[in-house]
Order: structure tokens, then C-alpha cells, then sequence
């Protein structure tokens, strides 16, 4: 009988070792359909490719380990930076901060495919409660209809809603809350539901870079998905062309928009009522033992701030 529970359904399973679990426990899955060898790659200091697949005892620590308990497996593991849950019931809720052009959205699409998180927008919440025709959408929509801002008493359950639905295998909130009031809120609610928050994730960047980043974007009409950034020597472009494929770079109107730029980054950037007052809050919280707030400097390239983030969050 395994140790843990596992998925059947567990996707491209050799990226186990540098991307983390599918669902559940890999290591058993792979163990079980090929002993030692399936486990080399992460234990091959301790791997004797000499023994047979019939006594892996002997050759995989790795494999003894597992028979001998879930606690000591897991700390073997982990130091060898791997991740992975040990159940279904094994999850992991992050709210994740940082200004536009800090790279938030990128890093939290990195986390999201690492440790296989439902990352949940704020905006995304609001389009799919009115498109599905919900009773918290149907009320928000009329808010928005007369141009009147969500307020509270519907926009925190919508985001709980949200977060209960799909956030079931863990959740990163991206985009909310966004000032004090909010945070205070949605921390109540949270314990209301019984609702765990294990990570609190700042992306530190100053505005006058964070504002070079946006106006710098440049979009390769040959494919967006290539980077370009005329301000990011990483991925700064050769003139007028894509470094990736030499296709045409164009702007987005609103990346050259500066006023509506500065106008976002005045709410993000006001630590008394904005959205930085809003990450304090769960900072004050952090101090206090009752979630763990990480600060990671986000002027760095998106692999650096990777594998950072990942290092904290392990």
C-alpha cells in the first residue's frame, strides 16, 4: 500500500526533479512503475547502478527512505530542492504583490506551473462572476454599469468564492486586495472560512525602473510571447526588430500612456492607504507568526527572481 496518495493523472512526470509533483506523490509513482533507477537523477549520490531493479533497498536511499515514513522522506527531498505534496489536502495559498512592470504576473505564472496553483487575478474574478451570470456578479455588475466602484460587502465574497472553487489544490491571488481596508477584510473573512494563508510574496522594484519597464515593452508582431524590452539589457532589442526572430516590434497604446501609468502606480506605491499599506498589513501579520511574508528584489532577470521566490517558498 503507498505511503502517500497519488494522481493517476500525473502530466509529463520525468520534469518531476526541476519542476516539482503532479498532484501527488510522484516519487512513489515513479518508484513503483521503475525502482532505482526512475529516482537516480535526484539521489545519485546514494544511486548504485550496479544493483538490480528486484532489491532496490540496497541501491536507492531514496526508496528506503519512502518505506520508512513520510516526515523522514520529505526532508530528503526537500534538500535536494525538490518539491512536491504529500496529499490532495497539501496545499499552498499565496498572495503575491509588486507593481505593474515588477514582473509579478510572469513570476506568478511560473509558480502557478511549479507547484500547480490556481493563480487567480483580480480582474479574471470579477469578468467570469458577470460572464457567468453569478448573484455576487449580477450585483457587481450594476455597480460598474453607473461607473460606480465594487464595494466590499460583494467584491471579498466574490474573491472567497473564487478562491474555494478553484483554489482547492492551493491558490496565488494576484491583484488584490489593493488598500488597507481591504486587507483587513479579506484577512477576517479568510479566518472566518477557516482559509489558511501560508506565503505572502512582495516584489520590490523601484517606480521610476517599474515605469521604464512598461513604456519600454515591445511586441513582436511575428509572435508576442517574445520578450523585448528596449530599457532590459537581457532582452533588449536590435533597433526596430525582435531579437528573437527579427520580426517588427510595435507598442501597446496604454504601455505609453504615462499619466494612467503614474495613476496606477500612485495607488500601488502609497503605503498609508494603497496597495503597499495593503502588503504591511500582512507584514505586521508575518511578525506575529500567522503568515510568512517573503521580500524578494524584483530589479533582477526573471530567472534570477525565479529561483529565489522558489528557494523562500521551499
Amino acid at each position: 500500500m503507498p505511503i502517500f496518495p497519488f494522481s493517476q493523472d500525473l502530466g509529463n512526470i520525468d520534469s518531476g526533479c526541476s519542476r516539482g509533483c503532479f498532484q501527488g506523490c510522484f516519487v512513489y509513482e515513479k518508484l513503483k512503475s521503475s525502482p532505482p533507477p526512475a529516482f537516480a537523477c535526484a539521489c545519485r549520490e546514494d544511486y548504485d547502478d550496479s544493483v538490480s531493479a528486484n532489491a532496490p533497498a540496497n541501491g536507492c536511499n531514496a526508496y528506503r527512505i519512502l518505506h520508512e515514513g513520510a516526515v523522514p522522506l520529505l526532508g530528503y527531498l526537500v534538500g535536494r530542492g525538490i518539491h512536491f505534496r504529500l496529499s490532495e489536502g497539501d496545499r499552498m495559498n499565496i498572495l503575491l504583490f509588486g507593481p505593474n512592470g515588477s514582473g509579478k504576473g510572469t513570476q506568478g505564472s511560473l509558480l502557478k506551473d511549479r507547484f500547480h496553483l490556481a493563480h487567480i487575478e483580480s480582474g479574471a474574478i470579477f469578468r467570469e462572476h458577470i460572464s457567468g451570470g453569478t448573484e455576487l456578479g449580477k450585483k457587481a455588475k450594476e455597480y460598474m454599469d453607473r461607473g460606480d466602484l465594487v464595494p466590499d460587502e460583494i467584491t471579498i465574497p466574490m474573491v472567497l468564492e473564487t478562491l474555494k472553487e478553484k483554489g482547492k489544490n492551493g491558490w496565488l491571488l494576484d491583484g488584490f486586495p489593493r488598500n488597507m481596508v481591504q486587507a483587513r477584510k479579506l484577512w477576517e473573512a479568510m479566518q472566518n472560512e477557516g482559509m489558511p494563508l501560508d506565503y505572502v510574496v512582495e516584489i520590490h522594484l523601484g517606480r521610476e525602473t517599474a515605469k521604464n519597464r512598461i513604456m519600454g515593452r515591445r511586441l513582436c508582431v511575428q509572435d508576442n510571447n517574445h520578450p523585448n524590452n528596449i530599457y532590459i539589457d537581457a532582452i533588449k532589442p536590435a533597433g526596430d526588430l525582435c531579437r528573437v526572430c527579427q520580426g517588427k516590434l510595435v507598442t501597446r497604446a496604454d504601455d505609453q500612456d504615462e499619466a494612467a501609468i503614474n495613476k496606477r502606480h500612485d495607488i500601488y506605491y502609497d503605503t498609508v492607504n494603497g496597495t503597499l499599506a495593503a502588503a504591511y498589513f500582512f507584514k505586521d501579520l508575518a511578525s506575529k507568526g500567522l503568515t510568512k511574508y517573503i521580500e524578494l528584489d524584483g530589479a533582477g532577470d526573471i530567472n534570477t527572481v525565479k529561483e529565489a521566490l522558489i528557494a523562500r517558498l521551499g
